[in-house]
């Protein structure tokens, strides 16, 4: 397998936190359009390379990605040799990724809901923009296990998950305009980020199709999936194996919504009922919708 892991910097700050396992990519001079669009920009770049080097599997983890790993796992020390072996010893998957933040699912329904908590409007603008991109709105609402459940862009892939990637987020930037006017300037303003204080939605958008891109082609893809940090028992309600769209197991859902109440919410805030009127409201009619449907056909 012909494996390449790109790291970018931006300052000549960073080149001394670089893995020597990765490959630098020097991106001191990026354009502010460049810029505004971030990881994107940076994935452009790696899959034209990739190209050039007629890579199998290649990826992109950015210059602080030992930092955020070994924070959130309370593991130390995690070097790119150790991602490395990890994708070398377990060949042929089209997706591999690592995640930084299993234990969101603790208390996140999906990256969606978790998405709502930290970035105010951000399912209302999907809702629109999802139809845009040919997905389904329905994906919002749909629980996200260990398998598709990922943070912080730290993936590998091929060239047919690539493929799919670069085209749905072409599509994602090509729809932006397309909002209604409203929804277009609440997503070009700030996504309450208190790091950035200014950064628009595009990357918490952008991070959060990862997940979704996942679980539309979970029966196409075949996924390596990788946790730092080990999730409470209940997760296994939120299993993509148990969840189809067409099927989704709705007393799971229901069950893993009250289970998730006995552990304290990390963003100090009460579990709203958003989940809980995704599955009541949402998914369980649409459900027993299709199984009418099935039933007179």
């Amino acid at each position: 397998m012909k494996l390449k892991i790109y790291q970018p910097f931006f300052n000549e700050d960073q080149r001394s936190l670089l893995d020597p396992n990765f490959e630098a990519i020097d991106l001191r001079n990026q354009t502010p359009e460049e810029a505004l669009l971030r990881e994107h920009t940076i994935h452009l770049k790696c899959y034209e390379m990739a190209q050039k080097e007629n890579l199998d599997v290649w990826g992109m983890f950015s210059w602080k990605w030992r930092q955020k790993l070994e924070a959130y796992s309370g593991r130390s020390p995690i070097t790119g040799k150790d991602i490395c072996d990890q994708v070398l010893s377990n060949p042929g998957y089209d997706v591999y990724f690592f995640n930084s933040y299993s234990q969101g699912l603790n208390y996140a329904y999906n990256v969606w809901e978790h998405g709502q908590w930290c970035h105010p409007h951000i399912i209302e603008i999907c809702e629109e923009l999802f139809p845009m991109l040919g997905i389904d709105y329905q994906y919002l609402y749909m629980p996200m296990g260990l398998e598709v459940f990922c943070f912080a862009n730290y993936y590998l892939g091929n060239k047919v998950f690539w493929d799919d990637w670069l085209d749905l987020i072409l599509r994602y930037r090509e729809a932006i305009p397309k909002l209604s006017p409203r929804l277009r300037e609440i997503h070009n303003g700030s996504a309450n980020y208190e790091l950035f204080p200014d950064l628009w939605y595009f990357p918490f958008i952008h991070e959060r199709l990862f997940s979704t891109l996942l679980l539309k082609n979970y029966d196409r893809y075949s996924i390596f999936s990788y946790h730092y940090k080990p999730v409470e028992p209940h997760v296994e309600l939120l299993s993509s194996e148990r969840h189809k769209k067409d099927s989704v197991d709705i007393a799971a859902c229901k069950q893993y919504l009250q289970q998730r109440k006995f552990f304290p919410h990390p963003y100090k805030t009460e579990y709203s009922n958003v989940a809980d009127r995704w599955v009541d409201e949402i998914l369980e009619p649409l459900q027993k919708n299709k199984e009418i449907h099935a039933t007179n056909t």
